[in-house]
């Protein structure tokens, strides 16, 4: 009963104490500054107020991203109160993407009643968007390659660039809308004036703004690209330049405007610096060029200086010195050098050649020989017969050694109103023959064939076919090493080198390895070069592969009967050593006198027994026969073929039973 009361006094105590306790309300406020529309990347400040608060009061957060992270508001200005406080705190942040948000402010950890929250609207616009390329774009040049990308600022990307409705762009130049790049070749100078359209991808409304550009387009920089040293030239020496530049429009006009160009010397409208220079000596002038810009023409000076010299001019003989047999016609090749240290190009030309033997001329060759020299040097060559007559007007003035000599002209060419040298410039070459025997000769090729193993020149074979062979047949006179190789289609095949004796006729083959590629189908050229001795046509040869595939086959040995045997009238057994993977043989039965079998049978057996009755009607006494085998595979391909055999039937000493029915001449076991 005391317990009972003492509960009650205890609750009635407590109740009166809670009725002490003053009722809290919560509040919280918020704000934005500068304001609740602005632009991607614009910061703004939150600052909210809430009351009531004291020590280990209520926490306020701030979240931006409609359900990102919490930022919290700190308490930064505390005004106290007669029973609670009131905080002031802010926060800034900054979005970076447009869009719509709403900003929610809100308390927490607050004894008491459910805290309170706030909503604050906010929208982040885009960027405006411009473009901010100049509107005198770069200038571009005719004929030279223009790019140019298009400057923008503000907005979202990508953009994407368009031609401005009425007002497209030039038709040299395109626009690449992604990129805003402009780029072409101009051909013509002028002024082109366009529009440009650039839109982007603002999420909340796209942004579009245009502007006008305009690109001139001028004529390629005129210059002059010649050295001020020209290439020297030559007393004497026809002389010719082309002066040579770079960029300018249209055609294109020389002059000289001052100084003096080499006497024999002119300078075209086109800028040819030609003729025959007269006398030595260092020269320097003036020379302008002028363009046809429809814009307005360019003109550009350049010094020159053109040197003549007096040239020098050399022509060597390969070989110097060289040895021929008595009483054989034969043929050397002669090589000449042209070597002169003048700059200009020289055109030699011999009329004839002569054989010289104490100083007598006892013989000639009436063939022009013409050799051009370019940059200091020329070459050309020519094949000498050396007939059985001079040799032999030479031994008859007790001579071995015969000159053969030819004369080279440079002869200057006349330019209108020019004066050329009077006299033109001549060189001599001589080669020094020595008369010998045919044996101590050096060796000279005479003629050269070509063939495959037909006898011809030509051939066909079928794909893969490594059996192909050529042969060479080289025909000669003397002794000395013989130097070439054998190609196919310009690559080489194989090197050929020999000492060849004194002789008539030597023959090459091909090799086996590597063989003749017949690997690929279609016409082949098949060629002998000669390296030494130098200057031998080249014979050739051709052979056609086929698209059919060649099948590598193994020879079937034969037992019996033995080649050329003599048997007695009756089926002989015919046998053959067997061979793996053969599913079937065929053998072949040859009249001597015919080309197509007379008679043919299957067999899976590696011997055969003509049937009695077919004998008799097939094969007659007396005769004599051919037979072959032949093996296949399970797919019919030919796997081996025996050589061919004969043999011959003697008079039978008995008649045959007529046991065997008379099918087909074909037959298989």
């Amino acid at each position: 009963m005391k317990n009972r009361k003492a509960v009650t006094v205890i609750i009635l105590f407590l109740s009166a104490l809670v009725s002490l306790i003053p009722v809290v309300s919560y509040a919280v406020t918020a704000s934005i500054s500068p304001s609740s529309i602005l632009y991607k990347g614009q910061s703004l400040t939150v600052t909210a107020t809430w009351v009531p608060t004291f020590k280990g009061g209520c926490t306020v957060f701030a979240n931006f991203d409609n359900g990102g992270p919490d930022h919290e508001i700190p308490c930064s200005q505390y005004q106290p109160g007669p029973e609670f406080g009131t905080c002031t705190g802010s926060v800034t942040y900054t979005y970076n993407n447009p869009g719509t948000y709403s900003i929610r402010v809100y308390a927490s950890n607050c004894p008491g009643e459910i805290p309170v929250s706030v909503s604050l609207p906010v929208r982040v616009n885009c960027l405006p968007i411009d473009q901010t390329s100049p509107t005198d774009l770069p200038d571009a040049t005719a004929g030279i390659p223009y790019s140019y990308r298009i400057g923008v600022s503000g907005g979202e990307q990508p953009y994407n660039f368009t031609q401005t409705p009425g007002s497209p762009l030039p038709s040299w130049l395109t626009l690449q809308g992604q990129t805003g790049v402009l780029s072409g070749t101009p051909q013509s100078p002028g002024t082109y004036p366009f529009s440009l359209t650039v839109t982007d991808s603002c999420p909340l409304a796209r942004q579009s703004v245009s502007k006008k550009y305009q690109i001139r387009v001028g004529c390629p920089t005129l210059n002059i690209t010649s050295p001020p040293s020209l290439p020297q030239g030559a007393a004497g020496v026809p002389y010719y330049y082309q002066m040579k530049t770079s960029g300018g429009t249209g055609n294109l006009s020389w002059q000289i405007v001052s100084g003096s160009i080499p006497p024999g010397l002119t300078m075209s409208p086109a800028g040819v610096i030609s003729g025959v220079p007269e006398s030595p000596g260092e020269y320097s002038f003036t020379a302008r060029v002028t363009d046809s810009c429809p814009t307005g023409p360019q003109t550009r000076d350049t010094i020159l200086t053109l040197t003549v010299s007096l040239p020098s001019l050399e022509v060597q003989v390969t070989p110097p010195s060289l040895r021929v047999p008595r009483g054989v016609a034969s043929s050397q090749v002669l090589s000449y050098t042209g070597i002169t240290d003048a700059p200009s190009n020289l055109d030699l030309l011999s009329t004839e050649g002569l054989f010289l033997a104490g100083g007598q001329e006892i013989g000639r060759i009436d063939s022009h020989l013409r050799m051009s020299i370019r940059n200091g040097t020329g070459r050309t060559s020519e094949t000498i017969l050396f007939p059985v007559t001079v040799i032999k007007r030479a031994e008859r003035l007790g001579l071995t050694r015969v000159k053969f000599r030819r004369i080279f002209t440079v002869s200057p060419v006349a330019t209108s109103g020019v004066k050329t040298m009077a006299s033109p410039v001549t060189i001599t070459a001589e080669a020094e023959i020595t008369i010998t025997t045919e044996a101590g000769a050096p060796l000279n090729i005479t003629r050269m064939q070509l063939y495959f193993d037909n006898r011809r020149a030509e051939t066909t074979v079928k794909r893969n076919d490594p059996s192909l062979r050529a042969y060479v047949d080289i025909r000669f006179t003397g002794s000395g090493l013989l130097e070439g190789y054998w190609e196919v289609d310009g690559r080489l095949l194989s090197n050929v080198k020999r000492h060849i004796v004194y002789g008539r006729t030597v023959t090459f083959e091909t090799p086996k390895a590597p063989p003749l590629p017949t690997f690929e189908t279609g016409t082949h050229i098949l060629r002998f070069v000669l390296t030494s001795p130098e200057g031998v046509p080249v014979p050739e040869a051709i052979y056609f592969v086929t698209a059919e595939e060649f099948i590598r086959t193994f020879s079937i040995s034969l037992i019996s009967p033995e080649n050329k045997a003599e048997i007695e009238y009756r089926p002989p057994v015919f046998e053959w050593e067997s061979a793996e993977g053969v599913a079937a043989y065929l053998l072949e039965f040859y009249d001597a006198r015919e080309e197509k079998p007379v008679f043919s049978a299957y067999t899976r057996k590696e011997e055969y027994v003509v049937p009695a009755r077919i004998f008799g009607k097939i094969f007659h006494p007396g005769r004599t026969y051919r037979w072959q085998v032949k093996s296949f595979d399970e797919t019919g391909s030919v796997l081996g073929v025996s050589l061919l055999r004969e043999f011959t039937l003697r008079e039978p000493q008995y008649v045959l039973p007529d046991r065997s029915p008379v099918g087909s001449v074909r037959s298989t076991e």
